[in-house]
């Protein structure tokens, strides 16, 4: 799918295009850790805001992280 696509879906809410826009744009930058970072800022604040709305999947997975979000793992990162 389109990293346009992913994106504004992502933006919208929808918690599957977040988690797959991590993972295309991981291998996309694949070591550039000021990239990885900002973008996994991005996702995180996405995250928290479907969160405050209720969604318990973005809730679960924000569960899975701890604070300092590059010790999350999304599970496009377990490999």
């Amino acid at each position: 799918m389109d990293e346009r696509v992913l994106r504004a879906a992502a933006e919208g809410g929808d918690i599957a295009s977040m988690l797959a826009l991590a993972a295309l744009l991981e291998e996309r930058t694949s070591g550039d850790y000021d990239e990885e970072e900002e973008l996994y800022a991005e996702i995180e604040m996405w995250l928290r805001r479907a969160a405050a709305e209720g969604d318990l999947r973005a809730k679960a997975e924000l569960g899975s992280c701890t604070p300092g979000w590059e010790k999350c793992r999304l599970p496009s990162q377990a490999r």
